[in-house]
């Protein structure tokens, strides 16, 4: 087993999400905020994740995003454990085009992080939910005030302890979980493949055990 000190498995659809981020440009629906957020999951690295007043509407923050576990919404799809309708960011612009054009190689690579991971609750500040804005314009309501590009916010769950390191499976007898080849990411051009194939998504160490004798 490997123990994952820092989750930052969510680069890697934030690197496909770039793709998103240009096509939304292309079609004249927002404008690009880039800036990298560590510690985030998805709209965070790609403008300010919080609830900004360019949007007149903020949806209520949904569940928690997880991999595996108790609840039976962590054994859906990421796309699916988002809630529907407008109290939800299911159907929101920014996850739709997301779903519709890169859903594949963002489920192929979310299925195979909750393959690998074998914690159960929520870890290593990896857990995250959404608020996702309506009635939204370009620009902030005022001058010096948060501006949010992609009318999604996003924040680490509240209320739960998510200090504790994950527990992930080992591959190849190691603990370097990517990049693996066998992981198919259609659609996502070959530069920004480069880029996710450089990332260290999940920073592990050996797990040891401690034996009584």
């Amino acid at each position: 087993m490997c123990l994952t000190q820092i989750c930052e498995f969510p680069k890697i659809a934030s690197v496909i999400l770039f793709q998103v981020v240009m096509a939304i440009l292309h079609a004249s629906l927002v404008v690009l905020a880039l800036f990298v957020v560590s510690d985030a999951q998805i709209s965070a690295m790609f403008g300010n994740p919080v609830q900004a007043d360019n949007c007149l509407e903020w949806s209520p923050w949904g569940p928690c995003i997880w991999l595996r576990g108790s609840n039976p919404r962590w054994s859906r799809s990421y796309f699916d454990q988002l809630l529907p309708g407008r109290t939800g960011c299911r159907q929101h612009v920014f996850f739709k085009l997301l779903k519709d054009r890169w859903g594949v190689a963002f489920n192929n690579f979310y299925n195979y992080v909750r393959e690998v991971t074998v914690s159960e609750e929520q870890c290593g500040e990896c857990s995250y939910q959404q608020s996702c804005g309506r009635k939204c314009h370009r620009r902030a309501q005022r001058k010096r005030r948060p501006h949010q590009p992609l009318f999604v916010a996003e924040r680490r769950c509240e209320g739960i302890d998510q200090s504790n390191a994950c527990v992930s499976k080992t591959l190849n007898g190691g603990c370097k979980l990517w990049p693996n080849p066998s992981i198919a990411l259609p659609n996502v051009t070959s530069s920004m493949v480069e880029i996710v194939n450089g990332l260290e998504y999940l920073s592990c160490i050996p797990e040891k055990s401690k034996m009584n004798f």
